[in-house]
């Protein structure tokens, strides 16, 4: 998908937002949680990839219902009102001429999903529950829950913190990490709604209940829990599951849905009705650091001190990894594997690094290589071009960035001078490769 899906309106008894994309043999009304909107939904790399993934398998509409998003607002005492939300989400599927759709609702949106299939069956084949819940608030028969203060202390929370980022950033475990720039937290939540509007709707989740629906529902439903929302215990997943006619529960615990191979796996046999290998490969540009003569480093400074200087580039690192649009694999050591999507983005993060890792007094070496990876459980990644890119920087020399061919040809033209080394043999890796050295051009460059 290499451009994003059109926003587009309908225009009946009020606007809504949508878009469409993915050719599968199939429609999926995607209902994702309220807190993003069609303008942010995008801009996540793990929302990015299973947005990608879905459109795969089938044809996907995703709507911004009214009061949220790019969508028309609505008085605040309606906020949160799911009969003018069924009204949206029928009048979108109307408008693409989807009659007879799989229906995905995440969070407090599962209401919305299967307050869907239970009103109208004849337009609802199949459901997904990702992280939801009948209801949040415990009392009145339901053994799970929490207080109803506490979503009146959340909600007022959400009012004064909405729109710097905060809330999203400590609601779901896989937007921690991983964001393309520090700012998109904030942003994501100013486009997805006001700070009143927040407000209301982290309260709806106290009052919010769809228990005397679950019998109405006869569509298979499959409830996925994954952890990713803090506030969605498991529990709330078993009692959707045991109480729906035809449900069944797929526990996959994860750090981020986005990776989580087993709970794609069941989310895409379920909708497919077929085994699917949802094992990823994908072209990126791997770079591996390393930080040159740090035994004698540590000999003079200390563990306690070392360990200081360790934990000031690992921030270093993730910073200049995200802000150019990569992402920190995980450390190693006292080096680090990052991944980037374009290799012109991977070498001036590569460059930016080396001449930071003065300021700590040290010296680092990196290695880089594009090829094909393989995208593994917790966003781990694998394959012959990962351990290339090890080996290259293996025989970097202190302040050196090597690249292969591969790298060098990909960002010719870009302003990057060049030295060819020759080829060299890998340690572990069959044949010899050309390697160059980048020059750093400074830092007007980065």
């Amino acid at each position: 998908m290499g451009v994003l899906p059109e926003v587009r309106f309908v225009h009946d008894g009020g606007s809504v937002a949508y878009q469409v994309w993915g050719e599968g043999p199939r429609d999926l009304l995607l209902i994702t949680e309220w807190a993003t909107s069609v303008d942010t939904v995008w801009d996540h790399p793990g929302r990015l990839r299973l947005l990608k993934l879905e459109g795969s398998i089938a044809r996907v509409v995703r709507f911004d219902p009214r009061g949220l998003g790019a969508s028309d607002p609505l008085p605040l005492d309606e906020v949160g009102n799911f009969e003018h939300w069924v009204h949206d989400a029928l009048q979108v599927l109307d408008e693409v001429e989807a009659t007879r759709v799989a229906v995905c609702g995440e969070g407090l949106m599962s209401h919305l999903a299967l307050r869907l299939a239970a009103e109208h069956p004849e337009r609802v084949e199949r459901v997904v529950v990702m992280n939801g819940f009948a209801r949040l608030a415990g009392g009145g028969g339901y053994p799970f829950g929490r207080p109803p203060e506490a979503f009146r202390a959340a909600a007022e929370r959400t009012r004064q913190l909405w729109g710097s980022g905060e809330i999203s950033r400590t609601a779901a475990v896989s937007l921690e990490r991983g964001a393309t720039d520090p700012g998109w937290f904030a942003r994501d939540e100013r486009l997805a709604a006001s700070p009143s509007v927040a407000a209301k709707m982290v309260a709806v989740h106290g009052t919010a209940d769809v228990r005397d629906l679950l019998l109405a529902v006869r569509a298979p439903v499959l409830v996925l829990h994954t952890g990713e929302y803090r506030h969605v215990p498991v529990e709330h997943c078993r009692y959707l599951s045991d109480n729906l006619p035809d449900g069944r529960l797929v526990e996959a615990p994860s750090q981020s849905f986005y990776s989580n191979l087993g709970g794609l796996h069941a989310f895409v046999e379920f909708l497919t009705g077929a085994p699917y290998d949802v094992t990823d490969r994908e072209v990126l540009t791997v770079v591996f650091t390393d930080v040159v003569g740090s035994t004698s480093r540590v000999d003079e400074s200390g563990d306690a001190e070392w360990a200081r200087i360790l934990d000031a580039l690992d921030t270093f690192v993730e910073f200049e990894a995200t802000r150019r649009g990569g992402r920190v694999v995980k450390q190693l050591g006292d080096g680090h594997l990052l991944v980037f999507t374009r290799p012109v983005d991977a070498v001036r993060a590569a460059l930016a690094l080396v001449r930071g890792a003065s300021a700590f007094e040290l010296q680092i070496r990196v290695g880089i290589h594009t090829g094909e990876v393989e995208l593994r459980a917790g966003g781990d990644v694998a394959g012959v071009a990962v351990h290339i890119a090890s080996r290259i920087a293996a025989v970097a020399d202190a302040g050196e960035v090597l690249v292969s061919r591969t790298v060098n040809e990909l960002v010719r033209g870009a302003g990057f001078a060049t030295h060819d080394l020759g080829e060299r043999s890998l340690r572990g890796v069959d044949g010899v490769w050309a390697l160059f050295k980048l020059n750093d051009p400074g830092p007007a460059r980065s």
